[in-house]
């Protein structure tokens, strides 16, 4: 189905940058909604491909769990990742992948507002 795919042509070294300084899965599924102007889409993702710069399928990854896309080697995946190739993720509404990524969300947001809280009270 086409409306369950998002696609990213990488279009600048800025947005090639930010990519590439991606630690996990999700937080790289996260740039490509943000730059995509859908910030608010779940980052709910089990399939990621890499494309070149003619749109040819360079690599292909699947992580259909939390812990999968936890454990995942993202380096592996943004080795493909060039200025005018494509990164096509294919979004999930199986809830026992979004549930667990909805709640991991929330986590990340609680602990971080805690740490900003903290540096609150550091700073007086």
């Amino acid at each position: 189905d086409p409306c369950l795919f998002r696609t990213l042509r990488i279009p600048s070294q800025a947005v090639d940058s930010a990519l590439q300084r991606c630690p996990t899965w999700i937080s790289l599924v996260m740039v490509v909604l943000e730059c995509r102007n859908e910030p608010d889409e779940p980052p709910c993702v089990d399939c990621i491909e890499v494309q070149d710069e003619v749109g040819r399928a360079v690599d292909k990854f699947e992580a259909y769990t939390l812990e999968a896309q936890e454990q995942f080697d993202v380096q592996k995946l943004l080795r493909g990742v060039v200025i005018g190739g494509t990164v096509r993720l294919r979004l999930s509404s199986d809830p026992k992948l979004l549930a667990p990524i909805l709640l991991y969300l929330e986590q990340s947001e609680a602990n971080s507002a805690e740490v900003y809280k903290r540096r609150q009270m550091a700073l007086g």
